[in-house]
């Protein structure tokens, strides 16, 4: 079992010292420290009676251990160091636990309570410092795999090392730089522990950064691939921490020694240790903030079983689909343009009951959500983001895109949708506006989304805009809108200085050739997220 150590005094956990630690090397410090969630805080152990072994969650072959000369707790190598690393847990009658050391018969006690507070081993007390609890910890939310790194080059400023283009990988391809950000092509992803660690992409399945394809023994230097399911020989690494607690890593390729090493320009290769201009060359920033962002992917195609799979396998977490004006009793609902008028009123619209619509009362546009989507995304916990879109932006064919009786419509055909489709309420229909739209259409934007908001607060949703970081930032503070997707055009009116978003937009990528936008969403405050998204219930 992994369980959280939390002080009865203070409500802290028992943590590695470090941040985003991929493993452990040596002999590292252990503290206490406000709960973050993160891999640091969390501890195997395999029963809460009898003699144990506590482990670390980073690297279980480490565990609690004391340092006999200043009885300081630390975790080092279990093997060879028996003795010491065993624990014994004893239940206090308030519920909580006391932790000992067997050997030395002393008890885990923090030195303080501030973050970075140092544990020590101390003799028996009634302090409330001495009491612990064990928080059991899923899994699911720890597992390295499902945690994302960026790697970028020890010399700073030249961007994070990536893999491929805008298709996932499909072939052997050599890392670069290629300087974006937030991109499936540069994250990756961890398995295993030094000497055989593992470094995957998250651009392909079982991608693997590996040796190049020369001989052993013939070189020693070697070019740098990303390969599909090398040999361990290949691709087995070993990181080793450049400064304690720090995320700076050596990249050292177990079976030749070698070190992955950035030259200029794109040049990534494995080199021996270099002892001139070492840090610039061979150091390697990797990093993650565990939890900030989700990663999902917006598209007007209708997804089918293969590439629900293949998004699964790509580790996104959302899928955006929209949700459009459609046919019903005969009449098209959309706002016209220069070529075909609008065929209903206001009063047609508000004299329809939503409720007594069924699916097979209506023509869904060709880019709307279907059910059997709904119900491929739910089988794998696929989560949804909706958005309704007709055409989005105003020009000289279509003025009347965002006019009163637009808006109308715009309510009308998502709120039907969101019936249709079961999507939960208290959940989010995002609207587009979709160009860059001039100042002088900030007043027609805060009528248009008074009426969605008002009329989808009847039945208890939310709203959201999707759109240029201008817009966002406008309606936001004018409270029509609880959430902001921001476009992926950066040239927009006010995009390159927006951050306040829920959801960004970013670079075109394809799965089972259908093509898609990719996008993250933030979370909030303690890791929650909270964009609008929703999971068709189950059961």
């Amino acid at each position: 079992m992994y369980y959280n150590i939390i002080n009865k005094s203070n409500n802290k956990a028992v943590n590695v010292s470090g941040s985003y630690l991929l493993d452990l090397t040596t002999r590292t410090n252990v503290t206490l420290y406000s709960q973050t969630g993160s891999n640091e805080q969390v501890w195997r152990i395999d029963a809460l009676t009898g003699t144990v072994k506590v482990r670390s969650y980073v690297n279980d072959a480490y565990g609690f251990n004391i340092a006999r000369t200043t009885s300081n707790c630390d975790v080092i190598p279990i093997s060879g160091n028996d003795a010491d690393s065993n624990i014994q847990f004893e239940l206090q009658s308030d519920g909580y636990y006391k932790i000992k050391s067997v050997s030395t018969g002393k008890y885990l006690t923090p030195v303080g309570s501030s973050d970075g507070a140092n544990i020590q081993w101390s003799a028996s007390s009634t302090s409330d410092l001495q009491k612990w609890s064990f928080v059991e910890v899923d899994l699911v939310q720890r597992d390295r795999e499902k945690t994302e790194y960026y790697i970028e080059a020890g010399s700073g400023n030249v961007g994070a090392m990536g893999v491929g283009g805008y298709n996932r990988l499909s072939t052997d391809t050599e890392p670069q730089i290629p300087g974006v950000l937030r991109e499936n092509k540069i994250k990756w992803f961890f398995k295993g522990n030094n000497p055989h660690m593992k470094i995957y992409s998250k651009h392909g399945d079982n991608y693997i950064l590996s040796l190049g394809n020369q001989i052993y023994g013939r070189s020693t230097d070697y070019t740098s691939i990303v390969k599909k399911n090398p040999t361990d020989e290949e691709s087995s690494l070993t990181l080793i921490p450049h400064s304690s607690g720090s995320t700076m890593y050596e990249i050292k390729h177990t079976s030749t020694g070698l070190y992955l090493t950035y030259l200029t320009g794109n040049s990534i290769i494995w080199l021996p240790y270099q002892s001139v201009d070492h840090d610039m060359k061979q150091v390697w920033h990797i990093w993650n903030y565990p939890h900030s962002e989700k990663n999902g992917l917006d598209t007007s195609s209708q997804c089918n079983e293969t590439t629900r799979n293949a998004l699964v396998l790509g580790k996104e977490d959302f899928v955006a689909r929209y949700y459009a004006p459609f046919t019903y009793n005969g009449k098209r609902f959309f706002p016209g343009n220069n070529t075909e008028s609008a065929n209903c009123t206001i009063a047609e619209i508000e004299a329809i009951n939503i409720d007594s619509i069924s699916l097979s009362d209506v023509v869904l546009h060709s880019k709307n959500l279907t059910l059997n989507e709904v119900n491929l995304f739910m089988e794998k916990d696929l989560e949804i983001v909706s958005i309704y879109q007709n055409f989005g932006k105003i020009d000289s064919e279509h003025p009347n895109e965002f006019s009163e009786l637009a808006a109308h419509i715009a309510a009308f055909s998502a709120l039907t949708c969101a019936k249709l489709f079961g999507q939960p309420t208290t959940s989010a229909i995002y609207f587009a506006v979709d160009y860059d739209a001039p100042s002088s259409m900030d007043e027609t934007l805060k009528i248009y989304f008074d009426i969605i908001k008002n009329k989808l607060a009847t039945r208890g949703y939310k709203v959201g805009v999707y759109g240029s970081g201008a817009v966002c930032s406008m309606l936001k503070a004018w409270n029509k809108v609880d959430f902001t997707w921001l476009a992926a055009a950066s040239a927009w009116r006010g995009t390159s200085k927006y951050w306040n978003y829920n959801i960004k937009q970013g670079e075109l990528y394809h799965y089972n050739g259908i093509t898609f936008d990719e996008n993250v969403a933030m979370g909030g405050s303690s890791n929650q997220y909270d964009y609008g998204q929703w999971i068709f219930p189950k059961g």
